[in-house]
């Protein structure tokens, strides 16, 4: 007999992050509690049925650096607010944050349709951009790349944002998801993002119910639920306040 058909019945639950306990507290981390509890009494297992929010999580999650070296002003950086960006707009940035620093200095950038790859061009002297902060992996620059005057990032740029986001609780979760360098996890699922940023991004588990299937050891009484949506660094996102989580869940019962 499969571990699914050994139990007996079965409910969906539907859970969403504007029932939370306290309203104060963020959509992206908040506990449910449930008034009529009969009906999560003695459960066996729940299987991720579907899982939606709207896809606010910026391509560049928070505030960034691009460092730099000039040939005549020395070390520099260029802060790079978080935001949702484009590639001209990224590269609009860190323009202008050049040449705020180094009047004397005109900095003119490119990406090549073919290539896809980024190119600056210094005006005069010559400036190496550094690997030492977290922008030069947008922009493709994986070792430190001199413009004298111009120069090419070796790789291709990234601002595709976050590829996936978790789900945790630890009241759903048998700690199952084993993360290679943290150990355990109370991840009840991995939801891709597949939606453009400001639009409803939805996962929907696979017809078999074995596919997300958490089987608990003993039978479980669940009285409320926790909810944290993260980023694959183990941080809470902020969606704002208004971003709704929805969570359909399938309870099983023996």
């Amino acid at each position: 007999m499969s571990t699914i058909n050994q139990f007996r019945k079965s409910k969906l639950l539907r859970l969403k992050s504007s029932d939370k306990n306290n309203a104060n507290d963020s959509n992206t981390n908040c506990v449910i509690s449930f008034n009529n509890i009969q009906n999560l009494q003695n459960v066996r297992a729940i299987s991720i049925k579907s899982i939606s929010f709207p896809n606010l999580v910026y391509n560049i999650k928070s505030q960034y650096t691009l460092a730099y070296t000039d040939s005549v002003a020395g070390a520099g950086t260029v802060v790079i607010p978080a935001g949702q960006r484009t590639m001209a707009e990224l590269l609009t940035l860190i323009k202008t944050g050049v040449e705020v620093n180094i009047a004397s200095r005109t900095l003119t950038y490119t990406y090549d349709d073919y290539l896809k790859k980024v190119s600056f061009t210094v005006s005069s002297g010559n400036i190496t951009f550094n690997t030492s902060t977290d922008t030069a992996k947008y922009l493709g620059i994986t070792s430190n790349l001199a413009c004298a005057p111009a120069g090419t990032a070796q790789d291709f740029p990234d601002l595709g944002g976050e590829k996936s986001v978790f789900l945790h609780s630890s009241a759903l979760s048998d700690n199952k998801y084993i993360n290679s360098e943290k150990g355990n996890e109370n991840i009840i699922c991995e939801v891709p993002i597949t939606a453009d940023f400001g639009f409803l991004n939805l996962y929907e588990s696979n017809s078999s119910d074995t596919i997300d299937l958490i089987l608990f050891p003993h039978k479980k009484n669940i009285h409320s639920v926790d909810l944290q949506l993260k980023d694959e660094d183990g941080e809470i996102l902020d969606l704002g306040k208004q971003a709704e989580i929805r969570l359909v869940l399938k309870i099983f019962y023996n």
